[in-house]
């Protein structure tokens, strides 16, 4: 019996010493796996950090195919599903977008190739995909086709923190708060986000900022939540990109529904819509009359709501700005004609009569307010009378230099009829074409945007010229 054992181990050490050898040839190795795979065959699991293990699982996938890898790369998912909260068959999918990160525009079909699924089995995981977008690892676009892309920051986050910790949304800034408004905004207009998503995303911000008065004001107007959303973008289009002429092409992208989206249109046209019944939008004017296809914001609801951001916006300018409460009472002397005149005014500046007046001109469809034009040599008391006048109807006086803007009558009275006191010249916004699908784009301001129709990534530069990327 001792004789047999010993032959026997001598026989199995030397077929063990046999395969070691062979498992173990440099060169079969090296023709047979990546460095990558190599590399993390010879590390610890717990040496491992998130994108090692979906590194494994991408590798295992694409080898066996999405339902072999549930069982062969068990411990890897296992690890996946724990720091994410996903479950295993997100898991492998996810893997594969992180994959194609620097894609921006991802095909589920490219993804069934590589997990060895057909076209029609992968419809089977769609819901995978949905809940993985539920959990903001991806984006998915359902344009004319759907695509997927990974975001930057959730690329950022498991690289530096290995997990993915959301970016905290509550106790904003007011301006951080806004970077948030437009980015919700962006990813509807990109299709990334159902309007229901785009509605739960936004009213979730403004609950989780309520130290903000913008986001108490908001809550506060007794209006349908739908007013609520169409007030939202008149906010960040005038916040972000300080846009005061606003058009139905600018916010139609908020609706799935046609027919809704012409409802609104319509009834913004007609003057029935509640927001501007309510005062807080009103029409635009051309030259004095109203233009009905375009509005903006109410100094009232601008006043109300986006106080917070003036204050950033008016440091500028404030320097020009002189205050009715700081202007001195002076006693000025007219003659008969001069003094009625004045006092006159003055009467018509008062609250009550001014509000009859603008009444009066927006029936009419005139431009609201009236410009007055003091005449008389140096000396005879013009500025004067102007600080008196602002100081008795507690309106503060914007200082401007025409001297500085323009050089003779005619470019004067041209330089405030055109209303560009405060404005520098520019070309925006303006309606650009996209060099890729001819799709026609509003621009309100320089910088690098997405087309909506063929998700290019362009530039328009000051000028308005645009370019790719």
């Amino acid at each position: 019996m001792s004789i047999f054992f010993l032959i026997y181990r001598s026989m199995t050490d030397q077929h063990g010493i046999y395969k070691s050898m062979k498992t173990n040839n440099p060169a079969k190795k090296a023709k047979s796996s990546p460095a990558r795979t190599e590399f993390l065959s010879n590390t610890r699991s717990e040496d491992m950090g998130i994108l090692d293990h979906l590194q494994k699982i991408f590798e295992i996938s694409q080898k066996y195919g999405i339902e072999k890898c549930l069982f062969k790369g068990k411990k890897h998912l296992d690890y996946i599903t724990g720091k994410l909260g996903i479950s295993p068959v997100q898991a492998v999918l996810f893997s594969h977008f992180l994959e194609r990160s620097e894609d921006s525009r991802i095909e589920i079909s490219k993804i069934a190739e590589a997990v060895k699924c057909s076209k029609v089995r992968i419809i089977k995981y769609m819901n995978e995909c949905e809940e993985l977008e539920k959990k903001k690892l991806i984006r998915c676009s359902r344009g004319d086709f759907v695509s997927y892309r990974i975001p930057r920051e959730v690329r950022e986050s498991l690289r530096k923190f290995n997990e993915f910790k959301p970016e905290n949304k509550t106790n904003l800034s007011i301006s951080k708060f806004f970077v948030f408004l437009e980015q919700i905004f962006d990813e509807r207009s990109n299709n990334e986000l159902t309007h229901d998503n785009m509605a739960m995303e936004l009213f979730d911000l403004i609950d989780q900022n309520m130290h903000l008065e913008f986001c108490r004001k908001i809550k506060s107007y007794n209006i349908e939540a739908a007013d609520q959303l169409l007030l939202l973008c008149f906010c960040h289009l005038f916040g972000n990109n300080n846009d005061d002429n606003i058009s139905s092409y600018d916010f139609k992208f908020m609706y799935e529904d046609k027919s809704i989206f012409r409802y609104i249109e319509k009834n913004l046209v007609n003057g029935r819509h509640t927001l501007i019944g309510e005062e807080f939008i009103e029409y635009t004017n051309d030259n004095g009359f109203v233009n009905s296809d375009s509005w903006k914001m109410t100094e009232k609801t601008k006043n109300e709501l986006l106080f917070e951001l003036e204050i950033r916006q008016n440091k500028n300018f404030r320097k020009n700005l002189i205050l009715h409460e700081k202007i001195k009472l002076k006693k000025m002397f007219y003659n008969d004609g001069e003094g009625k005149a004045v006092q006159k005014l003055m009467s018509l500046l008062q609250e009550e009569n001014y509000r009859k007046i603008i009444d009066r001109l927006d029936g009419k469809g005139m431009r609201k307010g009236f410009a007055c034009l003091f005449s008389g040599g140096p000396g005879t008391g013009k500025t004067e009378t102007v600080y008196q006048i602002a100081r008795e109807t507690k309106r503060s006086i914007m200082m401007v230099d025409i001297s500085q803007t323009k050089s003779s009558l005619d470019d004067s009275i041209d330089f405030f009829k055109t209303s560009k006191i405060l404005e520098k010249t520019s070309v925006f916004p303006a309606v650009v074409s996209c060099p890729i699908c001819v799709k026609k784009l509003k621009a309100v301001k320089s910088g690098r945007f997405r087309c909506s129709e063929c998700k290019t990534i362009l530039a328009i530069d000051e000028s308005g010229k645009v370019l790719l990327g």
